[in-house]
C-alpha cells in the first residue's frame, strides 16, 4: 500500500486547537462565545473534521492573531463582549 505524504485539511478538534495554540480546557470554557460571537468554524457535517482553511480564514478575520496564544484570544473575546465584533 502506498503511503501518502500530505498534510490533512480536515483536523480533529484536538488538532485544530493545537493548530491555533489553545488548550482543550481553555476552549471548552469559552466554546459558546467562540462559536456564537466570533463564529469559530464548525466541523464538516460529513467528516466531523475542522477545515484548516476555514480556521486560517477565521484567524485572519478575528483580529489577525499572530501567535494564537490563549491570552491574545482572551483579549479578542473581551473585544467581542464589548460589541466591537
Amino acid at each position: 500500500m502506498a503511503k501518502h505524504n500530505i498534510e490533512p485539511r480536515g483536523l480533529t478538534l484536538s488538532d485544530a486547537l493545537y493548530y491555533i495554540g489553545v488548550s482543550a480546557s481553555w476552549f471548552q470554557a469559552r466554546r459558546a462565545e467562540l462559536i456564537e460571537k466570533l463564529k469559530f468554524p464548525q466541523p464538516h457535517p460529513i467528516t466531523n473534521r475542522y477545515d484548516r482553511k476555514q480556521i486560517d480564514q477565521w484567524m485572519e478575520e478575528t483580529g489577525n492573531i499572530k501567535s494564537g496564544t490563549e491570552s491574545e484570544t482572551d483579549e479578542l473575546l473581551e473585544r467581542a463582549r464589548s460589541g466591537e465584533y
